[in-house]
């Protein structure tokens, strides 16, 4: 709307344009994709479909708070607590639980409580209470009791002569990632058996049933239709999955929809296990954070290091990604902590060249502190070659995407916030308004200049002289209404490495 020329009602006339003042900037959505058992039973959310999630009170309504994706949304939440979050159910179709067994003998000579882990959240941690002269059966019985007690987590157990049988709640192989053990912390930690008692156990659930059953995403991103998700967080990390993901995220980056975001996750597994899986893929459009986990006989990952299952592994670290994205897309993302997430024992966890592998291979890694408290040490991508098949590192870290999300938004919003409506010419005539309803491409040029000043001043680029030197804006020569502009952006690095030569010596 404009004040029109010709009125002829006397008075004074204001048009607020706001056009101008507008800093471009875009919501930051984060989308979890997780399981849970479905709608009904109290659980509100219809499955592979999208809510928004602002608290974990409507996480709880939605899919229940004993429900994997629950335990993602919770995870997220404690490293990302105000950024904009919706999140998806889906369901397991077909198969079977996990399970695993215990084997308690003895019969106890003192009392005592001692503790079961089972994953990685305060209230996982179920105390067993122990009274002298329990036998192996009673002992067994005690600890199922104490599940039985304890709500919200993924399993249950029963109990026969002693042999306490652990059930996963959920079907699928994901469940293999449980770790199931009793007294994490140890004899330091204050956690002892009782005396005359012993525990003998398979890996975790798994060993002895691995779980199956399978999960699609194809209806989930089918709902996410063209709204935005900069930060995609799945709990289904399998080839085929992956794959309807990455293809939809690539699409998502093309000129006909410029929506663009990134999927993390999460994969556990040996050095070696993780290499294979890292070298199958190929996507500048996801992130997979390697956890390590033991492979047994039967070639299944059935043996978790870390209590932290994968799916909140993501979570976390996507949180502490999503939070400080939103600060700054251009710095990178090594030394953040994901607060939630706990290390492996010191032993169990990769070596520097088992880490260096990784990082060679797609694989995205963590470090640790003596606390055992999880941080970010690098956030590549799976990408490792071009379309000939050439190792390539153009999107070796997720700071590329990250940067280029920013540069091609504000590029793209500042035109069309700029010049919405203009006439396109070959030169703007003398006495023209310069109120961008002219424009010819030496107008644009100059616009992009100026935007291309504030990501210097943004960290996202550099070498203003090399960009003004080769950028082009040019009119098309056979559309009229058409400009070419051919932006050689020079994208920032970061500190990732620092090499420094000690030529020591002694004095004279």
């Amino acid at each position: 709307m404009t004040i029109p020329s010709d009125l002829r009602t006397p008075g004074a006339y204001v048009y607020t344009d706001a056009s101008q003042a507008s800093n471009n900037s875009t919501t930051k959505r984060a989308l979890i994709v997780g399981i849970y058992a479905g709608a009904g039973g109290g659980r509100a959310a219809v499955a592979d479909a999208i809510y928004s999630v602002p608290t974990l009170a409507e996480a709880a309504r939605l899919f229940g708070v004993d429900a994997p994706i629950y335990h993602m949304i919770e995870r997220y939440r404690q490293n990302d607590p105000i950024g904009e979050l919706h999140a998806a159910g889906v369901t397991v179709a077909g198969g079977a639980a996990a399970t695993g067994t215990w084997t308690v003998t003895g019969t106890a000579t003192e009392a005592r409580t001692f503790y079961c882990y089972v994953g990685d959240r305060s209230r996982e941690r179920i105390a067993v209470d122990v009274d002298s002269g329990d036998d192996q059966t009673a002992v067994a019985a005690a600890i199922a009791a104490a599940v039985v007690a304890t709500s919200n987590i993924y399993v249950e157990a029963t109990n026969v002569a002693g042999a306490l049988t652990w059930t996963s709640l959920w079907n699928g192989a994901q469940f293999h990632d449980i770790r199931i053990r009793y007294n994490e912390r140890g004899a330091a930690g204050g956690e002892i058996l009782p005396a005359g008692i012993s525990i003998a156990y398979t890996a975790n659930l798994g060993e002895a049933s691995a779980g199956s059953g399978t999960v699609d995403l194809t209806n989930v991103i089918a709902a996410m239709g063209d709204l935005p998700f900069d930060f995609v967080i799945t709990g289904i990390t399998d080839d085929t999955n992956l794959d309807l993901l990455e293809a939809e995220l690539d699409s998502r980056w093309g000129y006909s929809r410029q929506i663009y975001g990134h999927a993390f996750g999460a994969y556990q597994g040996t050095q070696g296990e993780l290499t294979t899986y890292g070298n199958a893929r190929n996507s500048e459009h996801s992130t997979i954070f390697g956890v390590e986990g033991q492979n047994d006989t039967a070639g299944g990952n059935y043996d978790p290091k870390s209590r932290t299952v994968t799916w909140a592994w993501a979570a976390g670290i996507a949180g502490a990604i999503a939070q400080a994205n939103r600060n700054s897309a251009a710095r990178p993302y090594k030394t953040l902590q994901a607060a939630g997430n706990v290390a492996p024992a010191e032993a169990d966890r990769f070596t520097g060249a088992e880490v260096e592998t990784l990082l060679s291979d797609g694989i995205a890694t963590t470090y640790y502190n003596a606390a055992g408290e999880v941080f970010i040490q690098r956030a590549i991508t799976t990408y490792q070659t071009n379309d000939a098949s050439a190792p390539d590192t153009a999107y070796l870290d997720y700071t590329t995407p990250a940067k280029l999300t920013e540069v091609n938004r504000d590029l793209v919003n500042g035109i069309e916030s700029k010049f919405p409506r203009a006439v396109l010419v070959n030169e703007v005539p003398a006495g023209a308004p310069a109120d961008g309803s002219f424009v010819d491409p030496e107008v644009i040029k100059g616009y992009i200049l100026g935007l291309y000043v504030g990501w210097i001043r943004d960290g996202l680029c550099e070498d203003l002289a090399g960009f003004q030197d080769e950028l082009t804006v040019t009119r098309d020569g056979s559309d009229s209404n058409r400009v070419n502009v051919f932006a050689p952006v020079r994208l920032t690095g970061s500190l990732l490495v620092t090499a420094v030569t000690n030529s020591f010596r002694f004095a004279n």
